[in-house]
């Protein structure tokens, strides 16, 4: 069981009223920030995720180009040459 659900199951319990001496309202409000602060992590995560495979496909992409570019000079070198 989750906080989230023990301290609906909490609010739910206690009403209008209070639970161990804390109102059941104010219970309920934190399960819901609780929650609300849950999805904001869970949305960051994916964005990190995503911000993370973009990071390797920009290296892949550099390491790629950077390894063309020096084929090309290899290239104008050797033709140079001869």
């Amino acid at each position: 069981m989750s906080y989230v659900s023990w301290l609906r199951g909490l609010a739910e319990k206690g009403g209008k009223g209070v639970v161990n001496n804390i109102d059941a309202r104010c219970l309920g409000r934190i399960a819901d920030e609780l929650e609300s602060k849950d999805a904001e992590i869970t949305r960051l995560r994916e964005i990190n995720d995503v911000l993370e495979a973009g990071a390797r496909l920009h290296f892949k992409v550099r390491k790629h180009m950077q390894q063309e570019i020096d084929q090309l000079k290899e290239n104008i070198i050797h033709e140079q040459d001869t």
